[in-house]
């Protein structure tokens, strides 16, 4: 479980404390970046001080001075998870605090107690499952500036976990079979009039070549079904699995093969960091050169 530093716990104490809130507090005003935070770590779940600072300020310690003000009065919650695999140092994540709830509440029109389920169970969340969640944001926040960047292409939504799990059944043999698929994420831009979309595959190296091998049925299963176009109203989509070395990404290619040479496309995630998601730095079952997303099909 992470460690809360978002306790309505006060230090009397005139030297300041990471983890525990001042009593007295100076003044603090609402800005529209404030809020505009406040929404980004409640879609995100989860963001680190980095993150955020990327997101927002470019600059890390204007970053840092305003992301305490808003821990101290109780709109974020600030949390220390050690050791950081993917980020590789004890940053603060941050998460929605308990006057955020009404922010949010207020911002988005929607009701207050279920705000305050998600948080709870965000809560509850161990250290792995928080750095997975930040390694999706990775992700996510590279493939948003890399859509913005280029003139040739829209951003049109990003769905997250929580919302792209979904059941199909499946017509076999001996009879209907129930199957879930749960990504990390879906995508879909604009290029050149012509509508793409994606699932994410986070792989943290935690899964046997097995399992992951049943993940790869369960997508030709989903779009066979009939179900992917009946929930999302399209019939096209990939699914991009993103690993963290070469190593383990040949693996999973080579798990692949033999299933499908299609829609499977896999890449590490130091190379996404580095704010080249539309270059080729994919690779796809059966072909060894690296390819770009644009394009493609």
């Amino acid at each position: 479980m992470i460690s809360l530093q978002g306790s309505p716990q006060r230090l009397s104490s005139k030297r300041a404390s990471r983890f525990v809130r001042p009593v007295t507090l100076s003044s603090l005003i609402l800005q529209p970046r404030d809020r505009d935070i406040l929404l980004a770590v409640y879609s995100h779940r989860f963001l680190s001080s980095e993150q955020i600072m990327d997101m927002f300020f470019g600059c890390v310690t204007r970053s840092n001075i305003r992301l305490r003000k808003l821990w101290e009065h109780d709109f974020l919650d600030r949390h220390f998870v050690y050791p950081l695999a993917f980020h590789g140092s004890s940053q603060a994540i941050y998460s929605l605090g308990e006057r955020g709830v009404d922010i949010i509440a207020e911002s988005l029109g929607i009701d207050r107690a279920e705000i305050k389920i998600n948080r709870d169970k965000d809560k509850c969340l161990s250290s792995f499952f928080v750095e997975h969640i930040l390694a999706v944001n990775d992700f996510r926040i590279s493939f948003q500036n890399a859509v913005n960047d280029n003139p040739q292409l829209r951003f049109e939504r990003w769905v997250s976990e929580r919302e792209t799990q979904d059941s199909y059944e499946v017509r076999k043999d001996n009879g209907v079979i129930r199957h879930r698929i749960r990504p990390d994420g879906y995508g879909r831009y604009w290029y050149q009039g012509k509508l793409y979309s994606f699932f994410l595959e986070l792989d943290c190296s935690t899964e046997t070549n097995g399992k992951f091998q049943g993940k790869v049925r369960s997508y030709i299963d989903y779009r066979e079904s009939g179900r992917y176009h009946q929930i999302y109203g399209v019939r096209f989509f990939r699914v991009l699995v993103v690993t963290t070395t070469s190593k383990r990404l040949e693996n999973l290619r080579q798990a692949a093969e033999g299933i499908t040479d299609d829609i499977f496309w896999f890449a590490i995630l130091d190379d996404i960091r580095k704010g080249v998601f539309f270059s080729p730095i994919w690779k796809r079952v059966g072909q060894n050169q690296l390819q770009s997303l644009l394009g493609q099909n």
